[in-house]
């Protein structure tokens, strides 16, 4: 098993570990496939997005904006989807009101046969409507930068 690095401490380092890290989930993996690689894989991801919830590292780096940034999250929908998402994988019971209006559920991971070895498929559902997991990951950072 792969150990976990320490993530950087810099929001702007942070979420470049972050982004070749979900490269890694995303990409191709060799060989053949089972459910416990599908399974692996997607606790992964859900990890990854309790890494990217990056949303204290930015008010340390920008103290006297606590609100703002904290305002800037609930108004952002793939911030507060972001956080939900973060939440709900270290807090399984969902307690209290969700940022994003609704709580997301996880749908079962799926793994498919890509050029010689398998490829991630997760799918959340949120407010009635399946986002996909990776894409949203790439959609989470896009948004994390531009905070």
């Amino acid at each position: 098993m792969a150990q976990l690095q320490r993530e950087p401490t810099d929001v702007a380092a942070r979420l470049t570990h972050l982004a070749t890290d979900l490269k890694a989930i995303a990409g191709r993996h060799e060989g053949p496939s089972s459910g416990d690689d599908a399974l692996r894989l997607a606790d992964r991801l859900r990890r990854w997005f309790v890494a990217a919830y990056v949303k204290d590292a930015i008010k340390h780096e920008r103290p006297g904006q606590g609100q703002a940034i904290e305002q800037a999250v609930t108004d952002t929908p793939l911030l507060a989807l972001s956080a939900d998402l973060a939440n709900g994988q270290k807090h399984p019971q969902q307690q209290g009101d969700p940022r994003s209006g609704a709580w997301p559920h996880w749908k079962p991971p799926a793994l498919y046969i890509v050029d010689k070895g398998h490829q991630l498929k997760v799918v959340v559902e949120h407010n009635g409507v399946q986002h996909d997991e990776l894409s949203l990951a790439r959609q989470v950072l896009a948004a994390w930068r531009a905070l």
